[in-house]
């Protein structure tokens, strides 16, 4: 083998165990079962100047999967400082319910039960009533709603990270994930026009931690 083949050889093998390198454990990017987060998002086409509605907002989510449990807490932005709706989802009992703390409809908890094609409001304190109505809707599967198709590794936020994207319409997701943890660190929308992007939203997820979460399921009586 002459010396050109031989280095045309190693080239070529060189670049299949990297191609084989960056197709390893490269699954879709998918939210841990059980988590808590600080959820910071940022609205980049309004104006930071301006009380309302405002620019950004950061809560606090509660999400168990195992336990049936979803919840989400505002701690800055509009309805800063309140815990405003408690929402409980069990899918495998068919049961959803949302329970208002503050603000319009507070002391009432909203049910549905897709097993028995239900849904309720249930109004607790002094003047306690449940009204029923049918319900026509199948349950909504668990499952992210779109495909995502592999990008490459960047830093994001000082973190090495996978980076994968979503195109429907004139509408691009980029999804980005620890590369070592396999956990999502950051979700931007943006909206591209004759190929042109602008970045419409930034979701930032920060103190992620893993693990079951505090809550169940209170079925309507």
């Amino acid at each position: 083998m002459t010396r050109n083949a031989l280095c045309v050889t190693l080239v070529v093998c060189v670049a299949c165990v990297s191609m084989a390198i960056a197709s390893v454990d490269r699954t879709p990017p998918a939210l841990p079962r059980q988590f808590q987060a600080e959820l910071a998002i940022v609205s980049h086409l309004t104006d930071p100047r301006q009380s309302y509605p405002p620019s950004r907002r950061e809560m606090r989510v509660l999400y168990d999967y195992d336990n049936k449990l979803a919840r989400a807490d505002v701690l800055e932005g509009h309805d800063a400082g309140k815990s405003f709706m408690r929402v409980l989802y069990d899918y495998d009992n068919k049961l959803a319910r949302a329970d208002v703390l503050e603000g319009h409809d507070a002391g009432k908890s909203f049910v549905r039960r897709y097993d028995v094609k239900k849904e309720y409001m249930v109004k607790h304190g002094k003047y306690r009533k449940c009204e029923r109505a049918y319900l026509g809707e199948d349950m909504p599967d668990p499952v992210i709603p779109f495909e995502q198709e592999f990008v490459g590794v960047e830093r994001v936020r000082g973190r090495r990270c996978e980076h994968w994207t979503h195109t429907y319409a004139n509408t691009r997701v980029h999804i980005y994930v620890e590369e070592l943890t396999k956990l999502p660190i950051r979700l931007t929308e943006e909206t591209v026009i004759a190929g042109t992007p602008t970045l419409m939203l930034t979701y930032d997820l920060n103190n992620l931690r893993i693990g079951a979460q505090v809550g169940g399921i209170v079925m309507c009586p």
